[in-house]
């Protein structure tokens, strides 16, 4: 019944019951702004945006046999498709980049590139190390040391954080310096929204979903996609989630079809009035 994608979670949804329909009502309407605002409309909120990037060894070891693509290049094309979709300036949109891997560092900060075309092109100037997933060092250098005025970072302005990786965290316990990523990540929350993209199946749904800030929903804090050939599916909901309620002004003609039929208040008496307030909500 629904348009392409034709996708769970982005144009179609699959309620448990009729308690949990309020839990689709942003992501729906998120759905519902992409649409009608195109893709080539670029978003002109003002956030210190932060991408950080997993550089781990499995990216690469994962590039198809024939040569014919890199994995790490599918990733770059991706943080520059975001980076086109927003209005890069000093007075705009702000962006950084951290990689890690057996260890994390700043690429540049928030005060260095001030144009869309310098952080493309240090975008495409980042390293690759291909070594261990250590995501915890990344979340802590963020919270540490990126976002603070030295860095570039605007009081009053939202931080965002983007964060893609191919796997799970790989840096063990009882690892000389290791941390906990999740615990980096919630100390991280405190200062930013962070949004996680997980590629491949070899991602820790877990780990990925408590990575990201609430309501650590799929398709609205967390994204998932099967191998890096499909991640740029997520680049137009990312961007909307990352400028939290500055969404398209485009008027829209809603229609809601709703289904009368006497199984809805038969299984509780209750469920019509549910599914009204979804409506209103």
């Amino acid at each position: 019944l629904s348009s392409l994608p034709q996708e769970e979670g982005k144009t179609w949804w699959n309620s448990p019951d009729f308690a949990a329909l309020s839990t689709f009502v942003d992501t729906l309407l998120q759905s519902t702004c992409i649409e009608t605002c195109g893709t080539d409309k670029k978003s002109d909120c003002q956030i210190d945006l932060l991408f950080i990037v997993d550089a781990s060894g499995s990216i690469r070891d994962a590039d198809p046999v024939d040569g014919s693509y890199t994995n790490w290049d599918l990733i770059l094309q991706f943080l520059i498709d975001a980076v086109k979709r927003l209005i890069v300036g000093p007075s705009d949109t702000r962006v950084a980049v951290i990689v890690f891997s057996s260890e994390a560092q700043i690429v540049f900060d928030l005060a260095e590139l001030t144009t869309e075309a310098e952080v493309i092109e240090g975008i495409n100037n980042m390293p690759y190390e291909g070594s261990v997933t250590n995501t915890a060092a990344a979340l802590k250098l963020a919270n540490d040391e990126l976002f603070t005025a030295a860095r570039g970072d605007r009081a009053g302005v939202p931080n965002v954080v983007v964060i893609i990786t191919d796997g799970r965290s790989s840096f063990l316990e009882g690892t000389p310096g290791f941390t906990d990523p999740i615990i980096d990540a919630k100390n991280l929350q405190s200062k930013a929204y962070i949004l996680a993209v997980g590629v491949t199946n070899n991602i820790d749904p877990g780990e990925l979903q408590s990575l990201s800030s609430a309501p650590q929903q799929l398709g609205i804090s967390y994204f998932t996609t099967p191998d890096f050939t499909e991640i740029n599916t997520v680049i137009e909901t990312m961007v909307q989630r990352s400028c939290q309620g500055d969404v398209c002004t485009q008027k829209v003609d809603l229609v809601f079809v709703l289904d009368g039929s006497e199984s809805i208040t038969r299984a509780h008496p209750d469920n019509w009035n549910k599914v009204l307030n979804f409506v209103s909500s």
